[in-house]
């Protein structure tokens, strides 16, 4: 998901752009764990997010087209080992087009969405057959995404 700095820099850029972001700030330097989701909802707002845009994507995508990438992130728990590495492998090739296609910063949304660490389990994979590591992989996957839906839903009401 989003660091603490990559918040921080997302916040330094709408300041930049002459976005009040005093009470983010505050809230991000005295207790940022406790604050974050509100941080993220203020940023989304100002300019979305370009991992919320990934998710939204990726949920949209098997709501209207029935691409099982977003349903086997959600299903992780239930999936066989080749489903659980072709999911791994199909979400990093996913992220890849997406930034391609959607995002400017890409070396921010790269490391946001995590792509190196899905590389180097996916290799590691190969070395060593340790399927653990990818399940452990997309269960954070799953639970990124369940918490920005929850979030989003929490403050849309």
């Amino acid at each position: 998901m989003i660091s603490k700095t990559d918040c921080l820099l997302a916040l330094t850029k709408l300041q930049a752009q002459g976005v009040d972001v005093s009470k983010q700030l505050t809230d991000w330097s005295t207790n940022y764990s406790a604050n974050a989701i509100s941080i993220y909802k203020f940023i989304n707002n100002q300019r979305q997010l370009d991992v919320v845009k990934f998710y939204e994507h990726i949920r949209n995508s098997y709501n209207t087209h029935r691409s099982k990438l977003y349903y086997h992130i959600v299903a992780c728990d239930k999936l066989e080992p080749t489903q659980v590495l072709s999911t791994l492998a199909s979400l990093q090739l996913q992220l890849t087009l997406f930034a391609e296609r959607e995002v400017e910063d890409k070396a921010s949304f790269y490391q946001s969405s995590s792509l190196a660490e899905i590389a180097e389990t996916l290799s590691n994979y190969y070395k060593n057959f340790d399927i653990n590591k990818c399940q452990e992989l997309l269960t954070r996957f799953r639970a990124d995404i369940k918490l920005l839906e929850q979030t989003y839903r929490q403050f849309d009401n």
